[in-house]
């Protein structure tokens, strides 16, 4: 006997924070936990949004962690379906590092190799050395170049070399900071049946968040908080993860290391979409927010600052569209982009 867990024909990062993870938070609050083991059902999908691929390695690493075995998860034989997930090294790295427990009988005969080859997913555990992160990374170049679609080769060149500098620092932080590994998926969704073309770049871990992290950087003298005072931040409560998500994109805004803060820029100078979220709080970054709230955000202003944090008490209240606080917890910080692509 199994307590399902069972996914929608679409996923999208919306349901896994408003179905899945909800779904999960029920199980563990109830008796359920000592009497059924988790199943997580694959039998409705179709499609599967690109960003979510980090997100379901994460849920299924962190649900091993806490069992000290994997769950199970059922695939139906769906040959589309097993394709996409082979080809984007999703079944690889479930089946590397035994992340759950699949029902192999139904994965086989089915097409392989139907992507571009840059489309995938990458895993970096802790410890792995910036040089190799980056070597990964420039498997996937033009997807990243979507960053910067329409500049001449010399305009972008140096900009790429920024911009992966930046993804690696990402990936490496989040794989040192994690309980394992980072996940981290580039693809894009180029296809003359596809109207709105986007590039989608997602990295997720499942390690301690960005206050946690922050706190760690103040105990070593590596962060002086910008939002409030150093007291102030280490007895922050309700709205410690959104003013940690604020603090983890300034860091490093007007240093030479390149940092989160520039990745943003890239995406809204592209028009994208970026969504962050760490524990139980997400943001939502549109050109509209960015050029409302954040571009140009002086934080000797006090009272730009409590305007931003006006956000935070709207988005709890009244899920305000970008700034959402959710009831339940989920590890680690996920990072999210989505790029145009006008062609």
């Amino acid at each position: 006997m199994f307590y399902k867990i069972s996914f929608d024909e679409v996923i999208t990062t919306q349901t896994i924070y408003s179905k899945i993870l909800p779904q999960l938070h029920k199980y563990f609050r109830s008796d359920s936990r000592r009497e059924l083991d988790i199943l997580i059902d694959f039998t409705n999908v179709e499609y599967i949004n690109p960003n979510v691929i980090p997100n379901i390695l994460a849920i299924g690493l962190i649900l091993k962690n806490f069992y000290l075995h994997p769950v199970r998860l059922f695939i139906p034989w769906k040959p589309k379906l097993l394709s996409y997930l082979f080809d984007i090294n999703f079944l690889t790295i479930v089946r590397k590092y035994n992340i759950f427990k699949i029902y192999e009988e139904n994965v086989g005969d089915f097409p392989i190799n139907c992507m571009n080859s840059e489309y995938r997913t990458y895993y970096f555990e802790n410890g792995t050395n910036k040089e190799d992160i980056r070597y990964d990374l420039q498997k996937s170049i033009s997807v990243i170049r979507n960053l910067y679609e329409g500049k001449s080769s010399d305009e972008y060149d140096d900009e790429l070399k920024k911009i992966i500098y930046i993804f690696t620092e990402v990936c490496h932080n989040s794989s040192n900071h994690s309980e394992g590994m980072c996940f981290a998926t580039f693809q894009s969704n180029i296809n003359e049946n596809v109207k709105y073309k986007k590039a989608y770049i997602s990295i997720s871990d499942c390690g301690i968040g960005y206050y946690n992290s922050l706190l760690k950087k103040i105990e070593n003298n590596d962060f002086i908080p910008i939002m409030c005072n150093k007291h102030e931040f280490l007895e922050l409560k309700a709205n410690k993860n959104f003013i940690a998500i604020i603090e983890a994109m300034y860091f490093r805004r007007s240093s030479t290391n390149y940092g989160l803060f520039h990745v943003i820029s890239a995406v809204m100078a592209a028009n994208g979409v970026v969504r962050i979220h760490s524990e139980d709080t997400q943001i939502i970054i549109t050109n509209k927010f960015y050029e409302e709230y954040l571009k140009d955000l002086n934080f000797e202003d006090k009272q730009k600052i409590n305007i931003l944090l006006e956000c935070f008490k709207i988005g709890e209240n009244n899920n305000f569209s970008n700034v959402r606080n959710y009831d339940n917890k989920y590890k680690g910080v996920h990072l999210e982009l989505e790029i145009p692509i006008h062609r």
